[in-house]
This record gives C-alpha cells, structure tokens and sequence, in this order.
C-alpha cells in the first residue's frame, strides 16, 4: 500500500491506465494522484496501480491514510512508486519547483529510526537505501 505522507486534500486522481513496460508508446500514459499538504505543497504519486485509488478529488486524507496501491503503469518495468514534492504556490504544478523532502525508517524501535533524504536513482524500502534493488519492504519484515 501506497501512504499519504501528511494530511491534506486530493487535487487530481487517475488510475485506469493499464499498460506497462518499457516502451516509447507508454511514455506520459501512467496513473497518477496529486495529494495538497495542509501546508501548501504538493505531493504527486506516479505509475499507480490501476483501479487502486481509494479517495476521489477533493477527499480530505490523513497522514499514513492508505490512499493506493504502488503498480508498474507508464513507462516503467516493474511496479514501483515515483513521489515527488512541488511547490504548491504555483498555479500549475507541472512547471512548480520541486521541493527535497525526507523519509523516516520505520524499523519498528524507535531508539533505531533514521530520517533520510532520497536520492533519484536510488532503491529504498521502509528501512531506509536498499542496495538490493530485488529486495522490496515485505521480505525484511
């Protein structure tokens, strides 16, 4: 499942794109849902599952609100989650800024947590980097 990283409202949802894979004909043709933070920005989860939206446009969501699945629409291999932070004082947030945002690990004690910053390229499960880009954040529960 796909967390709400702050509580705020849906501005966008689309997930009925089916295809998959890498291909020039499934650039631009992914799933996508753009989440307003209560503060302003703006928090767009790309290559969603088709069908696994669980809030429409204009539901206001809590932090850790499951609001979909993760999937592999769009220009993509395999199922994974794009998420980045815009600027929400833009009018379009296409052309807004992008803003650096970080994660907290979630290893289950809290003397042990770490806050990151992720870095484009890079494989990260609820632990934090992964240096194993098979290995996904159900199998080190």
């Amino acid at each position: 499942p796909v967390l709400a990283i702050g509580s705020g409202t849906i501005m966008q949802a689309q997930d009925t794109t089916n295809v998959g894979g890498i291909h020039c004909q499934n650039l631009f043709h992914w799933n996508s849902l753009l989440l307003q933070l209560d503060e302003g920005a703006l928090v767009e989860y790309v290559h969603i599952k088709a069908g696994s939206i669980k809030y429409k446009v204009g539901d206001k969501v809590t932090a850790g609100a499951v609001i979909c699945e993760s999937g592999d629409v769009g220009f993509c291999p395999k199922a994974h989650l794009h998420i980045q932070m815009h600027d929400g004082a833009s009018e379009n947030h296409r052309n807004a800024p992008t803003i650096p945002f970080e994660f907290t690990s979630t290893t289950g004690d809290a003397d042990s947590e770490e806050t990151f910053l992720p870095v484009a390229g890079m494989w990260y499960t609820s632990r934090g980097k992964s240096e194993d880009r098979n290995t996904t954040a159900a199998s080190q529960r």
